[in-house]
């Protein structure tokens, strides 16, 4: 569930599975205005599940099979660039989590990081970390 946290005046996200004695409440709802503003769709698209990290303007290099899993992520109105006859540039905005970069690394090829710098320097860290867990014997 997406709510407003009015102690910490921000929108944040609540497990409905954690939650104990709901209740009705005749008090007007906070946040009210917060929640005009947001378009909840574009909201939805740049979050990876209910994690949160810094909103950031990434570029991905695409291969021109992939362009169904970035229009249906990401939204029709993304922008794209033909790079050449098999490859094409999207430029999204996206919440940059550990469940972003699992999504791409879930997608093999096909799509690859090309900037900014920082979020390419997370993905090399990831894969690095995971290289590292995956390497060792078990203990």
């Amino acid at each position: 569930m997406i709510g407003y946290d009015s102690s910490s005046q921000k929108i944040k996200h609540f497990r409905v599975d954690k939650m104990r004695n709901i209740r009705m409440m005749e008090q007007k709802r906070e946040g009210e205005n917060v929640f005009r503003q947001v378009d909840v769709s574009k909201y939805t698209n740049m979050h990876f599940g209910m994690f949160s990290g810094q909103e950031q303007t990434v570029e991905l290099l695409c291969q021109n099979q992939s362009i169904g899993i970035i229009m249906d992520r990401f939204g029709t109105e993304t922008r794209l660039c033909k790079v050449d006859e098999e490859h094409f540039r999207a430029t999204i905005n996206v919440v940059v989590s550990n469940n972003f970069l699992g999504w791409l690394i879930g997608l093999g090829d096909d799509i690859k990081i090309v900037g900014p710098e920082n979020v390419l320097q997370m993905m090399q860290e990831r894969v690095q970390s995971l290289m590292e867990m995956y390497g060792k014997e078990p203990s």
